[in-house]
């Protein structure tokens, strides 16, 4: 039935482990349960869109994607999906999730909004935000320079052969994303190799802020929607040398290697 998509069939026990749930408590849920708002509410879409045309609509294969512990809290996850045909001629939906090792910290951004999707552990409590299913914030509320600082990036990516970005458009890091050049996506698809410095802070506190190094992706999601993906690397290292005096401009050499976390790994079938 088209109601009742994304239920789930089967869980491995293995998910009490990775977020908290018990297989029992999932069985027969929807699994939107288990992820941000923004992805929970636009699930069922994915797999009605893939049903309906036979496209993909970003549910294939491997990627990172966002789900939430029975805490509410946000974790990144490495997601595979595979589709099986069933007994009873409907299809049935393979999902994989493993942990990401808590190498590097993420926000996650509506680009259409500006809105903060969902943002991991960490920063939030550096931040003294709450980690919960709906964020009420906008990038600039603890990043006031993001927009600024990736269209930067962008323009000086472009200049290297022979273009910029115009100048209606350099205000607007929407706008910028919107171009339909080819040397405009390749750019954006350069955001992920290029790391850029930026300033945080905790909402409604100007004077304390956090340097943080980033990468930036580009996912697109579907109709238009895309998500900006800010990856923080070795952020609460960054922070605590921030505390004990280290200079901004030395901050790139301050490093310390992670441990990988279990190779644990839960699987669902959902119809």
């Amino acid at each position: 039935s088209r109601k009742k998509v994304g239920i789930i069939k089967y869980c491995s026990k293995s998910m009490s482990q990775i977020l908290g749930y018990s297989s029992d408590y999932l069985m027969g849920k929807n699994i939107s349960m288990i992820m941000p708002k923004y992805f929970s509410e636009r699930h069922d879409g994915f797999i009605l869109d893939y049903l309906d045309t036979g496209k993909e609509a970003n549910l294939f294969g491997k990627r990172e994607y966002y789900a939430l512990t029975n805490e509410e809290v946000t974790v990144p996850i490495k997601l595979t999906i595979q589709i099986q045909a069933g007994s009873d001629l409907g299809y049935y939906f393979v999902s994989r999730v493993q942990p990401i090792p808590p190498h590097f910290e993420q926000i996650v951004i509506d680009s259409r909004t500006n809105k903060i999707v969902c943002m991991t552990p960490r920063i939030c409590n550096k931040l003294g935000v709450p980690n919960k299913y709906d964020l009420d914030l906008e990038i600039s509320e603890i990043c006031p320079t993001f927009e600024q600082t990736v269209i930067y990036e962008l323009d000086s990516i472009l200049e290297m052969k022979g273009l910029e970005i115009s100048k209606e458009n350099k205000n607007s890091l929407r706008k910028v994303l919107d171009t339909k050049t080819v040397a405009v996506k390749e750019a954006i698809n350069s955001l992920a190799k290029i790391k850029m410095m930026i300033e945080l802070q905790p909402p409604n506190q100007e004077k304390n802020f956090i340097h943080a190094e980033c990468y930036v992706k580009v996912w697109k999601i579907r109709n238009g929607e895309e998500m900006i993906i800010c990856i923080l690397e070795n952020f609460s290292n960054i922070t605590n040398a921030l505390r004990g005096g280290m200079s901004p401009t030395n901050m790139a050499k301050y490093r310390i290697q992670c441990n990988s976390s279990s190779g644990r790994s839960s699987t669902f079938l959902l119809k």
